[in-house]
């Protein structure tokens, strides 16, 4: 099976960022990178580009920005990403739909008193 084939958008030299890859087709000769993420994620594994912990967002060929989610150092699930934070919906085959909410501002609860005419 051949390989998908991709460029690099972006990648930082301490590798702290996340790795970002483009498709670039052709796709009638090669695999889209979500049809062949599992190889992709495993070349990339081996040649050292992605260290435990990193994650990997790529354009699809529709441009959708996706996350592929690495679990145990295999592909595990899609990630659409959704902000410009990175935050993810992620919808896996195996498991139950997850929402990664963590760089989302977290509300607090305040305890205050009610004010008003009523309650003097």
């Amino acid at each position: 099976m051949r390989c998908a084939k991709y460029i690099v958008v972006k990648d930082d030299y301490l590798q702290k960022e996340p790795l970002v890859l483009r498709d670039v087709g052709p796709w009638d000769a090669h695999p889209t990178l979500t049809n062949g993420i599992e190889e992709v994620v495993k070349s990339l594994i081996e040649k050292g580009a992605l260290p435990g912990g990193r994650r990997l967002l790529y354009y699809d060929s529709d441009e959708q920005l996706t996350e592929a989610l690495i679990a145990n150092g295999k592909f595990s699930a899609y990630g659409l990403v959704r902000n410009e934070e990175g935050d993810t919906y992620c919808k896996s085959a195996a498991s139950k739909t997850l929402n990664r909410t963590s760089n989302l501002p977290r509300t607090r609860s305040r305890s205050r008193k009610p004010s008003g005419p009523a309650f003097e």
